[in-house]
Parts: structure tokens; sequence; C-alpha cells
């Protein structure tokens, strides 16, 4: 076992309970919470169900889903069609209307958007979350398959592994160092997936660049498995200057043997 992991995660994309979409999940969830406290929706469900309701840009619900203002206009809005509704749209438009109606301040909010998005993630990172605690062994399966990609080992940079999702765009990036410490990366974005990888390459490449400039700098080649030097010639034909050219890169041919002449 690893002495200890960390996690990371970049974009995720909303998976809620099944049967719910993620604006659907997030209502009902801040209705609940309302009805258990006592309260007003938060400004997160009331986000979410002006989205839901608002029928283009120069409308009221779609300044409170954009900016957190309450217009004017917005009762005229929420009560029109309001008997041709679903009992749940029914009930949200309630909530909604409440919401307003409490609200002191009805000017915009700073920060409004991003604070629904800090909210979101934090929903998505403890769901991914409670998914691993239900099975423990993911992450010994995880490192245990073979990865798609491998970069490296332990005992240089460190060892990384690509995972890609099967069923979704995105997947884990993987590493391992010398003290058993495990990363992993997870995003559902097969663009930062791929840009990750990328940087973890060129990482890598410039570690190898490093590493052979300075054994070119203590004066002999770097240590290697492979390319292997070409074979000397045979016989007495030749004086050695068709094998020089031969040599793979990293390897340098002596000039001068001994010296005084030898």
């Amino acid at each position: 076992m690893p002495r200890s992991v960390s996690f990371e995660y970049g974009y995720l994309s909303p998976r809620p309970p099944e049967g719910d979409s993620w604006d659907e999940w997030v209502i009902e969830e801040g209705i609940k919470a309302a009805l258990r406290e006592g309260r007003s929706i938060d400004d997160r469900t009331a986000h979410y169900i002006a989205a839901q309701l608002h029928e283009g840009q120069d409308t009221a619900l779609y300044g409170l889903a954009s900016t957190g203002h309450v217009g004017p206009q917005i009762d005229a809005e929420l009560a029109q069609g309001y008997h041709l509704q679903t009992d749940q749209v029914r009930k949200w438009i309630r909530w909604l209307g409440g919401y307003c109606a409490f609200r002191q301040d009805l000017g915009s909010v700073p920060g409004w958007t991003e604070a629904v998005a800090a909210l979101d993630r934090a929903d998505m990172v403890a769901m991914r979350e409670a998914e691993r605690a239900q099975d423990p062994g993911w992450l010994d399966s995880l490192f245990g398959e073979q990865p798609t990609e491998v970069l490296g080992s332990v005992d240089e940079l460190g060892w990384y592994g690509l995972v890609r999702h099967e069923d979704r765009p995105g997947g884990f990036v993987l590493s391992q160092d010398e003290q058993g410490f495990w990363h992993v990366y997870e995003t559902d974005s097969q663009q930062e997936l791929d840009g990750l990888w990328a940087d973890v390459n060129q990482l890598y490449e410039e570690f190898q660049r490093d590493v052979e400039s300075q054994a070119d700098d203590q004066g002999y080649p770097p240590e290697r498995d492979e390319p292997q030097i070409p074979e000397l010639p045979r016989g007495a034909d030749g004086d050695g200057y068709d094998w020089m050219e031969r040599l793979p890169r990293g390897w340098v041919p002596v000039a001068s043997w001994g010296r005084d002449g030898w």
C-alpha cells in the first residue's frame, strides 16, 4: 500500500442521481433543505429555478438567474401560465415567489454565478468521493490495471500513467514517486486530460535533456541500454571513421588515445 494518496480534480461534469437532471436535483435538494430548516430557498436554488423558467434574456427571470437582480416584473412573469404548469414547476414557482418577496436587497449580487459554480463543484466532488467510498478497492484497481500510456519510473522523476474513461470523455492521470506516494488527477474534459498528459511528457523530455546535458558536462556519455553502439569493423580494412560516423546520439568518439603519440 502507498504511504498516502492525494486527489485533485479538474473539470467535472454534473452526474446527479439517476432519473434527475442536474438542475432538477439542485432545486429539489434546495427545497428540501429549506423545508427542514424552516426558511426560504437559498440563492443557488433561486438561480436554478429562474434559469429553468425564464423565456429570454430580456426577462426579469433571466436577470435573476444571471446576476441575482430581482426586477419589478418578476411576479408577473412567475404568474404567467401558472395554471398550465406541472405540479413540480408550480411548486418551484411558489418557492421562488417567496424568495423574491422576503429578500431584503433586490439588487444584483457580486459574484452571483461564481458562488453557484463553487457550490456545484463542491457537490460534484462530494459525489465522486462518495462513489469511491462505496468501493474501497477502486484505487488498487486503478493503479493495478494497465494504463493507456505510461511514462518514466519511480527512481527518476516519478512514474506516470494515463487512464481514459471508458464511457465518457476524460479520465485519470496517475503518478507515483520513490517514496510510494500516489497522486490521482481526474477530469471529465478530454481536452484537459490530453493537455495535462502533454505537459507530463514535456516535463519528462526536459528532465531527460538535463540528464544528458549533465553527463556531457562531466565528459562521458550517459548510461543507457538503448541505442547500442555499432559493431566494430572486422579485419584490417578501414581506419575507424566509418564506425564513428555510425555512433548514435549521446555517444562521442575519443579523438586521441593516450598521449605523446600513443
